[in-house]
This record gives structure tokens, sequence and C-alpha cells, in this order.
């Protein structure tokens, strides 16, 4: 199965990542691996590639953990990179985001937002009054202050 050996500064949560070509290799996956885990055993040189892209399943991977098998060996476990896999399909796609961590959309609900609504009441007697329609003196008005 052929695999191509990428290297990536790229944080994982990036969908356009850029990668840059080590190698090109033939490999074997492990056997008790699958689609979405992939283990290969491959050259200790290989270890500083941290994606990998496997044209026969369609699909990137990223580099999860790496186990020492002996001298030369290494076996590299990767993950599945939704993010790159699927790219093209995610780029044409219009989303309407309801939570990212530094952008708060006002117009959406948001349970996560923390806010605070607090009600004061302050009762204080004021002397004299204001003249109503009829010009005489009344005791009875509200005062009402919003904000802060």
């Amino acid at each position: 199965m052929e695999i191509y050996f990428y290297k990536t500064s790229s944080e994982l949560k990036e969908v356009n990542k850029d990668c840059e070509l080590i190698e090109r290799k033939e490999c074997s996956l492990i056997n008790d691996t699958d689609r979405t885990n992939p283990s290969l055993t491959i050259d200790k040189s290989l270890i500083n590639s941290n994606i990998i892209f496997i044209p026969s399943f369609g699909r990137w991977y990223n580099l999860a953990s790496v186990e020492r098998t002996n001298n030369n060996w290494v076996r590299a476990n990767y993950h599945v990179d939704l993010l790159m896999s699927f790219k093209d399909e995610l780029l044409e796609k219009y989303f309407l985001i309801n939570r990212q961590e530094s952008n708060l959309n006002p117009y959406l609900i948001d349970n996560m937002q923390s806010c605070a609504a607090e009600k004061e009441i302050l009762i204080a007697k004021f002397d004299g009054g204001i003249l109503n329609n009829s010009n005489t003196l009344t005791n009875n008005y509200v005062l009402e202050v919003a904000g802060a």
C-alpha cells in the first residue's frame, strides 16, 4: 500500500494544513488496525513526519503515538484527520457557528455564555411633588433608571 509521509506545523484544528512531503513509501498496515486508527511499522527516520496520506483509503491521518520495536524500526499509530480528509466538502458548505472561543454571535442564544442580571431596588422619600395635568401637586411618581 502506497503511503505519503508529510510534515506539518499547522494545528490539528485547521482545515487547510500546510504539508511538506517527506517521502512516499510502500508500506503495509499492522494486522490489528482499521481505517480509523491505522498502525504501521516504519523506519525511525520517518518519525519526523507527523501526518500521512493513504490514497487507497482517501484519508489523512495524524500521528497519535510511537512505540519503539527495535533500533531501526518503530510502530507508528495514527488517527484519522477528518478535517483534512473531507476539507473539499467542508469548504463548499456554509455553516452557522454557534460557538467559537473568541467571537460570540449576538443573534444566537448561547446558554454557555455567562452573563448576570441583578435587580436592585432602592426606595427613597422625595419631598415635594410633580404637577399633574390640572396643575395640582401630586405625591405619586416613579423614578426608573436602567443601565450601569
